[in-house]
């Protein structure tokens, strides 16, 4: 499958997710957890995941510019994706059977 912000790869058993926003330093907008998501929905008998950063750094956090123009604070819409997209992504990661 193909994404917009990550890459995936499978060596073997080993399936590596690359996050692929180098020129965000891999700031991670709401999508992009939704795409880890549906990744981790289809693991296909790997054994392992890998969860790496394309360019200079793994991942700066969430993107907060992603929903428009920031207005100074973060807002309710910021709260609204972290609890939406973030804590849901860690439950699946620490319920995995890998």
């Amino acid at each position: 499958m193909t994404y917009d912000s990550i890459k995936t790869t499978r060596d073997g058993d080993v399936l590596t997710i690359t996050l692929n926003r180098p020129e965000r330093l891999n700031a991670a907008p709401p999508a992009m957890f939704d795409e880890i998501g549906d990744t981790l929905d289809h693991l296909d008998g790997a054994r392992a995941v890998l969860i790496t950063g394309e360019g200079r750094a793994f991942c700066s956090g969430a993107d907060l510019m992603a929903r428009g123009e920031r207005t100074g604070s973060m807002g309710d819409g910021a709260y609204a994706a972290l609890t939406g997209s973030y804590s849901p992504l860690m439950l699946k990661l620490s319920r995995l059977g890998v």
